[in-house]
Protein backbone atom coordinates (compact mmCIF):
# COMPACT_ATOMS: atom_id res chain seq x y z
CA UNK A 1 0.00 0.00 0.00
CA UNK A 2 1.22 3.48 -0.78
CA UNK A 3 0.14 7.11 -0.79
CA UNK A 4 1.90 9.41 -3.23
CA UNK A 5 1.46 13.17 -3.18
CA UNK A 6 0.75 14.44 -6.71
CA UNK A 7 0.18 18.08 -5.81
CA UNK A 8 -1.07 20.17 -2.90
CA UNK A 9 -4.12 18.37 -1.52
CA UNK A 10 -4.08 15.65 -4.23
CA UNK A 11 -2.87 12.12 -3.51
CA UNK A 12 -2.57 8.87 -5.46
CA UNK A 13 -3.62 5.97 -3.23
CA UNK A 14 -2.51 2.49 -4.30
CA UNK A 15 -3.57 -0.65 -2.48
CA UNK A 16 -2.07 -4.00 -3.50
CA UNK A 17 -1.78 -7.25 -1.55
CA UNK A 18 -1.97 -11.00 -2.06
CA UNK A 19 -4.75 -13.19 -0.75
CA UNK A 20 -4.35 -16.90 -0.12
CA UNK A 21 -5.89 -18.91 -2.93
CA UNK A 22 -5.88 -16.02 -5.41
CA UNK A 23 -3.34 -16.40 -8.29
CA UNK A 24 -2.90 -12.64 -8.72
CA UNK A 25 -2.60 -9.75 -6.27
CA UNK A 26 -5.66 -7.68 -5.49
CA UNK A 27 -5.04 -4.06 -6.29
CA UNK A 28 -6.87 -0.79 -6.57
CA UNK A 29 -5.85 2.82 -7.08
CA UNK A 30 -7.63 6.14 -6.96
CA UNK A 31 -6.97 9.85 -6.72
CA UNK A 32 -8.01 11.51 -3.50
CA UNK A 33 -8.43 15.20 -2.67
CA UNK A 34 -8.11 16.24 0.94
CA UNK A 35 -5.72 16.08 3.88
CA UNK A 36 -3.05 13.43 4.33
CA UNK A 37 -4.77 11.92 7.35
CA UNK A 38 -7.99 11.66 5.30
CA UNK A 39 -6.05 9.95 2.50
CA UNK A 40 -4.72 7.40 5.01
CA UNK A 41 -8.26 6.73 6.20
CA UNK A 42 -9.39 6.27 2.61
CA UNK A 43 -6.50 3.86 2.05
CA UNK A 44 -7.82 1.67 4.87
CA UNK A 45 -11.33 1.82 3.37
CA UNK A 46 -10.00 0.66 0.01
CA UNK A 47 -8.24 -2.29 1.61
CA UNK A 48 -11.39 -3.28 3.49
CA UNK A 49 -13.45 -3.04 0.29
CA UNK A 50 -11.09 -5.49 -1.39
CA UNK A 51 -11.20 -7.86 1.58
CA UNK A 52 -15.01 -7.77 1.83
CA UNK A 53 -16.67 -10.27 -0.55
CA UNK A 54 -19.50 -8.96 -2.73
CA UNK A 55 -22.90 -10.53 -1.82
CA UNK A 56 -24.17 -12.77 -4.59
CA UNK A 57 -27.52 -10.94 -4.53
CA UNK A 58 -25.75 -7.86 -5.80
CA UNK A 59 -24.16 -9.62 -8.78
CA UNK A 60 -27.20 -11.30 -10.33
CA UNK A 61 -28.01 -8.39 -12.65
CA UNK A 62 -25.57 -7.86 -15.54
CA UNK A 63 -24.28 -4.28 -15.37
CA UNK A 64 -22.06 -2.62 -17.98
CA UNK A 65 -19.26 -1.05 -15.98
CA UNK A 66 -16.72 -0.67 -18.77
CA UNK A 67 -15.85 2.83 -17.62
CA UNK A 68 -16.77 2.49 -13.96
CA UNK A 69 -14.53 1.89 -10.99
CA UNK A 70 -17.44 0.32 -9.16
CA UNK A 71 -18.11 3.41 -7.02
CA UNK A 72 -20.67 6.17 -7.24
CA UNK A 73 -17.81 8.70 -7.59
CA UNK A 74 -15.47 7.51 -10.37
CA UNK A 75 -11.90 8.57 -9.71
CA UNK A 76 -10.89 9.10 -13.37
CA UNK A 77 -13.46 11.25 -15.14
CA UNK A 78 -11.55 12.41 -18.24
CA UNK A 79 -8.93 10.92 -20.49
CA UNK A 80 -6.56 13.71 -19.45
CA UNK A 81 -6.70 12.43 -15.86
CA UNK A 82 -6.06 8.90 -17.16
CA UNK A 83 -2.98 10.09 -19.07
CA UNK A 84 -1.67 11.84 -15.94
CA UNK A 85 -2.09 8.62 -13.99
CA UNK A 86 -0.29 6.58 -16.66
CA UNK A 87 2.57 9.08 -17.03
CA UNK A 88 3.02 9.07 -13.25
CA UNK A 89 3.46 5.30 -13.50
CA UNK A 90 6.03 5.75 -16.30
CA UNK A 91 8.03 8.08 -14.05
CA UNK A 92 7.96 5.57 -11.19
CA UNK A 93 9.27 2.88 -13.57
CA UNK A 94 11.90 5.20 -15.03
CA UNK A 95 10.30 5.07 -18.50
CA UNK A 96 9.54 8.80 -18.75
CA UNK A 97 11.90 9.63 -21.63
CA UNK A 98 11.40 13.04 -23.32
CA UNK A 99 10.14 11.18 -26.39
CA UNK A 100 7.39 9.41 -24.43
CA UNK A 101 6.36 12.50 -22.47
CA UNK A 102 6.10 14.60 -25.64
CA UNK A 103 3.78 12.09 -27.29
CA UNK A 104 1.56 11.69 -24.24
CA UNK A 105 1.35 15.48 -23.99
CA UNK A 106 -0.06 15.40 -27.52
CA UNK A 107 -2.67 12.82 -26.49
CA UNK A 108 -3.65 14.94 -23.51
CA UNK A 109 -4.05 18.05 -25.67
CA UNK A 110 -6.09 16.12 -28.25
CA UNK A 111 -8.33 13.94 -26.05
CA UNK A 112 -7.76 15.24 -22.53
CA UNK A 113 -11.10 17.03 -22.11
CA UNK A 114 -13.17 14.06 -23.26
CA UNK A 115 -14.69 11.49 -20.92
CA UNK A 116 -13.43 7.91 -21.09
CA UNK A 117 -16.68 6.93 -22.81
CA UNK A 118 -16.10 9.41 -25.63
CA UNK A 119 -12.48 8.52 -26.44
CA UNK A 120 -13.12 5.39 -28.59
CA UNK A 121 -15.48 7.25 -30.94
CA UNK A 122 -13.10 10.23 -31.12
CA UNK A 123 -10.16 7.96 -31.91
CA UNK A 124 -12.16 6.17 -34.59
CA UNK A 125 -13.03 9.52 -36.18
CA UNK A 126 -9.42 10.75 -36.00
CA UNK A 127 -8.08 7.60 -37.65
CA UNK A 128 -10.42 8.19 -40.57
CA UNK A 129 -9.62 11.89 -40.88
CA UNK A 130 -5.81 11.57 -40.98
CA UNK A 131 -5.50 8.62 -43.35
CA UNK A 132 -4.23 10.92 -46.10
CA UNK A 133 -2.04 13.23 -44.01
CA UNK A 134 -0.42 10.76 -41.58
CA UNK A 135 1.48 7.55 -42.17
CA UNK A 136 -0.05 4.31 -40.94
CA UNK A 137 2.84 3.85 -38.52
CA UNK A 138 1.97 7.15 -36.79
CA UNK A 139 -1.72 6.20 -36.58
CA UNK A 140 -0.78 2.76 -35.20
CA UNK A 141 1.58 4.34 -32.69
CA UNK A 142 -0.99 6.67 -31.13
CA UNK A 143 -3.61 3.89 -31.10
CA UNK A 144 -1.20 1.65 -29.16
CA UNK A 145 -0.49 4.47 -26.69
CA UNK A 146 -4.19 5.06 -26.00
CA UNK A 147 -4.70 1.32 -25.60
CA UNK A 148 -1.83 1.27 -23.07
CA UNK A 149 -3.51 3.99 -20.99
CA UNK A 150 -6.75 2.01 -20.84
CA UNK A 151 -4.83 -1.19 -20.05
CA UNK A 152 -3.30 0.58 -17.06
CA UNK A 153 -6.74 1.68 -15.86
CA UNK A 154 -7.86 -1.92 -16.28
CA UNK A 155 -4.94 -3.20 -14.19
CA UNK A 156 -5.90 -0.75 -11.44
CA UNK A 157 -9.53 -1.95 -11.67
CA UNK A 158 -10.71 1.56 -12.50
CA UNK A 159 -12.49 0.17 -15.57
CA UNK A 160 -13.86 -3.27 -16.31
CA UNK A 161 -12.59 -3.73 -19.89
CA UNK A 162 -10.47 -1.99 -22.49
CA UNK A 163 -12.61 -0.41 -25.25
CA UNK A 164 -9.62 0.05 -27.62
CA UNK A 165 -9.74 -3.52 -28.87
CA UNK A 166 -7.61 -4.84 -31.73
CA UNK A 167 -10.79 -5.94 -33.49
CA UNK A 168 -12.31 -2.45 -33.53
CA UNK A 169 -8.96 -0.67 -33.99
CA UNK A 170 -6.89 -3.05 -36.13
CA UNK A 171 -3.25 -2.39 -36.89
CA UNK A 172 -2.95 -0.65 -40.25
CA UNK A 173 -0.54 -2.09 -42.79
CA UNK A 174 2.74 -0.21 -42.92
CA UNK A 175 5.23 -0.02 -45.77
CA UNK A 176 8.71 1.34 -45.07
CA UNK A 177 9.72 4.35 -47.15
CA UNK A 178 12.50 3.82 -49.65
CA UNK A 179 13.59 7.38 -50.38
CA UNK A 180 17.24 7.77 -51.30
CA UNK A 181 19.48 10.63 -52.41
CA UNK A 182 21.73 10.19 -55.42
CA UNK A 183 24.98 12.13 -55.63
CA UNK A 184 23.44 14.96 -57.66
CA UNK A 185 20.54 15.48 -55.21
CA UNK A 186 22.87 15.24 -52.24
CA UNK A 187 25.21 17.88 -53.65
CA UNK A 188 22.30 20.17 -54.53
CA UNK A 189 20.82 19.80 -51.03
CA UNK A 190 24.04 20.66 -49.21
CA UNK A 191 24.78 23.57 -51.56
CA UNK A 192 21.30 25.04 -51.01
CA UNK A 193 21.62 24.70 -47.24
CA UNK A 194 25.02 26.41 -47.29
CA UNK A 195 23.58 29.32 -49.28
CA UNK A 196 20.21 29.82 -47.56
CA UNK A 197 20.31 28.17 -44.10
CA UNK A 198 24.00 27.65 -43.20
CA UNK A 199 23.20 27.35 -39.49
CA UNK A 200 21.60 23.91 -40.02
CA UNK A 201 24.40 22.54 -42.22
CA UNK A 202 26.30 20.73 -39.39
CA UNK A 203 23.25 18.90 -38.04
CA UNK A 204 21.98 17.91 -41.51
CA UNK A 205 25.42 16.73 -42.60
CA UNK A 206 25.73 14.67 -39.43
CA UNK A 207 22.33 13.08 -40.06
CA UNK A 208 23.38 12.25 -43.63
CA UNK A 209 26.41 10.38 -42.32
CA UNK A 210 25.22 8.87 -39.01
CA UNK A 211 21.76 7.33 -38.43
CA UNK A 212 19.99 9.54 -35.85
CA UNK A 213 16.58 10.68 -34.76
CA UNK A 214 15.96 14.41 -34.91
CA UNK A 215 15.20 14.69 -31.18
CA UNK A 216 18.48 12.98 -30.27
CA UNK A 217 20.47 15.82 -31.85
CA UNK A 218 18.26 18.90 -31.42
CA UNK A 219 18.34 18.64 -27.62
CA UNK A 220 21.90 17.29 -27.30
CA UNK A 221 24.30 19.17 -25.01
CA UNK A 222 27.89 20.12 -25.82
CA UNK A 223 29.25 17.88 -23.05
CA UNK A 224 27.77 14.83 -24.79
CA UNK A 225 30.66 14.99 -27.25
CA UNK A 226 33.79 13.19 -26.09
CA UNK A 227 36.89 14.34 -28.02
CA UNK A 228 38.97 11.45 -26.64
CA UNK A 229 36.72 8.75 -28.14
CA UNK A 230 35.36 11.06 -30.86
CA UNK A 231 31.81 9.99 -30.08
CA UNK A 232 28.48 11.58 -29.15
CA UNK A 233 26.68 10.06 -26.17
CA UNK A 234 22.87 9.89 -26.36
CA UNK A 235 21.60 9.05 -22.84
CA UNK A 236 17.88 8.92 -23.72
CA UNK A 237 16.67 7.34 -26.94
CA UNK A 238 13.42 5.97 -28.26
CA UNK A 239 14.88 2.50 -27.72
CA UNK A 240 15.12 3.26 -23.96
CA UNK A 241 18.86 2.65 -23.92
CA UNK A 242 21.96 4.87 -24.11
CA UNK A 243 23.73 5.11 -27.48
CA UNK A 244 27.21 6.13 -28.57
CA UNK A 245 27.37 7.63 -32.06
CA UNK A 246 30.59 8.10 -34.05
CA UNK A 247 31.76 11.46 -35.36
CA UNK A 248 32.90 11.47 -39.01
CA UNK A 249 36.32 12.96 -39.64
CA UNK A 250 34.84 15.77 -41.75
CA UNK A 251 32.86 17.00 -38.70
CA UNK A 252 35.53 16.60 -36.03
CA UNK A 253 36.60 20.22 -36.52
CA UNK A 254 33.01 21.46 -36.00
CA UNK A 255 32.62 19.63 -32.69
CA UNK A 256 35.99 20.78 -31.41
CA UNK A 257 35.21 24.41 -32.29
CA UNK A 258 31.89 24.69 -30.42
CA UNK A 259 32.16 27.85 -28.29
CA UNK A 260 32.88 27.17 -24.62
CA UNK A 261 29.90 29.29 -23.54
CA UNK A 262 27.51 27.43 -25.90
CA UNK A 263 25.57 24.70 -24.05
CA UNK A 264 24.27 22.99 -27.21
CA UNK A 265 25.85 20.40 -29.50
CA UNK A 266 24.09 21.81 -32.57
CA UNK A 267 23.16 25.45 -32.34
CA UNK A 268 22.29 28.67 -34.10
CA UNK A 269 23.82 31.92 -32.93
CA UNK A 270 21.86 35.15 -32.69
CA UNK A 271 24.08 37.96 -31.50
CA UNK A 272 25.91 36.66 -28.46
CA UNK A 273 23.30 34.02 -27.58
CA UNK A 274 23.02 30.40 -28.66
CA UNK A 275 19.80 28.52 -29.34
CA UNK A 276 18.80 24.99 -30.30
CA UNK A 277 17.20 24.39 -33.70
CA UNK A 278 13.56 24.82 -32.63
CA UNK A 279 12.57 25.53 -36.25
CA UNK A 280 14.61 22.78 -37.89
CA UNK A 281 11.64 21.29 -39.75
CA UNK A 282 10.62 24.74 -41.01
CA UNK A 283 14.16 25.45 -42.22
CA UNK A 284 14.27 22.00 -43.79
CA UNK A 285 11.08 22.60 -45.75
CA UNK A 286 12.44 25.98 -46.90
CA UNK A 287 15.68 24.57 -48.36
CA UNK A 288 13.85 21.67 -50.03
CA UNK A 289 11.57 24.16 -51.77
CA UNK A 290 14.56 26.28 -52.82
CA UNK A 291 16.37 23.23 -54.16
CA UNK A 292 13.30 21.78 -55.86
CA UNK A 293 13.71 18.46 -54.04
CA UNK A 294 10.45 16.59 -53.53
CA UNK A 295 9.24 14.07 -50.95
CA UNK A 296 12.24 14.05 -48.62
CA UNK A 297 11.68 13.98 -44.86
CA UNK A 298 14.22 14.60 -42.14
CA UNK A 299 13.69 11.06 -40.86
CA UNK A 300 14.60 9.71 -44.33
CA UNK A 301 18.18 10.79 -43.61
CA UNK A 302 18.31 8.13 -40.88
CA UNK A 303 17.57 5.41 -43.43
CA UNK A 304 19.84 6.93 -46.08
CA UNK A 305 22.85 7.06 -43.73
CA UNK A 306 22.17 3.48 -42.58
CA UNK A 307 22.11 2.28 -46.20
CA UNK A 308 25.34 4.11 -46.98
CA UNK A 309 27.12 2.63 -43.96
CA UNK A 310 25.97 -0.86 -44.94
CA UNK A 311 27.16 -0.44 -48.53
CA UNK A 312 30.55 0.70 -47.24
CA UNK A 313 30.98 -2.69 -45.58
CA UNK A 314 30.04 -1.94 -41.95
CA UNK A 315 28.51 -4.85 -40.06
CA UNK A 316 24.76 -4.78 -39.58
CA UNK A 317 25.18 -5.28 -35.81
CA UNK A 318 27.41 -2.21 -35.60
CA UNK A 319 24.92 -0.07 -37.54
CA UNK A 320 22.10 -1.30 -35.29
CA UNK A 321 24.12 -0.31 -32.21
CA UNK A 322 24.73 3.29 -33.27
CA UNK A 323 21.21 3.70 -34.72
CA UNK A 324 19.51 2.36 -31.58
CA UNK A 325 17.74 -0.57 -33.25
CA UNK A 326 17.08 -3.60 -31.08
CA UNK A 327 16.00 -5.73 -34.05
CA UNK A 328 17.47 -6.06 -37.59
CA UNK A 329 15.68 -3.01 -39.02
CA UNK A 330 18.04 -2.75 -42.01
CA UNK A 331 15.97 -5.47 -43.64
CA UNK A 332 13.12 -2.95 -43.84
CA UNK A 333 14.93 0.39 -44.11
CA UNK A 334 17.98 -0.27 -46.26
CA UNK A 335 17.63 1.28 -49.71
CA UNK A 336 16.82 -1.44 -52.25
CA UNK A 337 18.98 -1.39 -55.40
CA UNK A 338 18.89 -4.65 -57.34
CA UNK A 339 21.36 -3.41 -59.99
CA UNK A 340 24.01 -2.66 -57.37
CA UNK A 341 23.30 -5.96 -55.65
CA UNK A 342 23.57 -7.87 -58.94
CA UNK A 343 26.96 -6.30 -59.64
CA UNK A 344 28.26 -7.20 -56.17
CA UNK A 345 27.13 -10.85 -56.12
CA UNK A 346 30.03 -13.32 -55.88
CA UNK A 347 29.70 -16.78 -57.47
CA UNK A 348 31.64 -19.86 -56.59
CA UNK A 349 34.43 -20.50 -59.09
CA UNK A 350 34.00 -23.59 -61.28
Amino acid sequence: MAIKKLSEGLYLITVSFRVSGCPYPKQKAERFRGLLREAKAREAELKNSLLTPVPSSLTTEPIDRTFSSGTDDPQVRTFGEAVDLYVENLKVRGKDSPHHIKRYDFLKRTYGEFSLQDVPARLLKWRGEVQQSHSNSIINGYTIMIRAVFNYLLALELIQKNPITKLRFPKLETKPRDRYLDDAERGLLLKTIAEHRPQILPIILYMLLVPCRVSELVFAKREQYNPDTNTVYIPDSKADMPIYKPVPECLRGYFQSIPVDCPHLFYKQVGERYYIHHNLRHDWGYVLKKAGILDLRLHDLRHISSSDLYELGNLEREIMDIAGWKTPMLTHYRHKNSLRSAQKIIFKAN
